[in-house]
């Protein structure tokens, strides 16, 4: 437990010492870094605190430990997504092969609707015609949808997060 938080505070020096000095590349990997290193000691503290602390406060650290290990496999998600702050154009990637991917599926679909499946997906994937496609009945269809609006959203986030960053950081 004291080496995962040696090692987190250590690489917590590395990324203020990146924020001005060194390239971009570095500073990327050092996010990186911190970032599951942080991690990765918070879940060794709660492991500390179920071993060797008392009975009725161990669920209370296996529900952290629980929490961390998603905070974690949300990390490397939308680390993976952005190139760990990196780079604006895999989320931009991305968000199109979601919108053909999508507009395929919608393709296969049976639909009551005029629309096609490429202007479908455009507006379930723009968040704004989302309602539009709301009307069928068909609880598969509205499924299918409320995974693409998500994904979408979850992309869209993503980038802009990203693409703010990458404008607004001073070096």
């Amino acid at each position: 437990m004291k080496l995962q938080g040696t090692k987190s505070t250590i690489s917590r020096m590395l990324l203020n010492n990146h924020r001005e000095i060194g390239d971009e590349k570095t500073f990327y990997e050092t996010v990186k870094t911190f970032e599951m290193k942080q991690s990765i000691a918070r879940i060794y503290e709660n492991v500390y605190g179920m071993r060797y602390e008392r009975m009725l406060s161990r669920p209370g650290y296996l529900v952290k430990m629980i929490l961390w290990c998603l905070e974690i496999l949300f990390i490397v998600t939308f680390g993976l997504l952005n190139g760990w702050g990196s780079s604006t154009s895999r989320p931009l990637v991305f968000i199109v092969i979601i919108y053909l991917l999508f507009s395929v599926i919608y393709s296969l679909i049976p639909s009551s609707l005029d629309a096609s499946s490429f202007q479908r997906a455009f507006d379930v994937g723009i968040l704004a015609g989302y309602t539009n496609y709301g009307a069928e009945e068909f609880s598969l269809t509205r499924s299918i949808q409320s995974i693409h609006l998500g994904l979408s959203v979850v992309l869209y986030t993503v980038f802009f997060a990203t693409a703010a960053a990458r404008f607004s950081r001073v070096r």
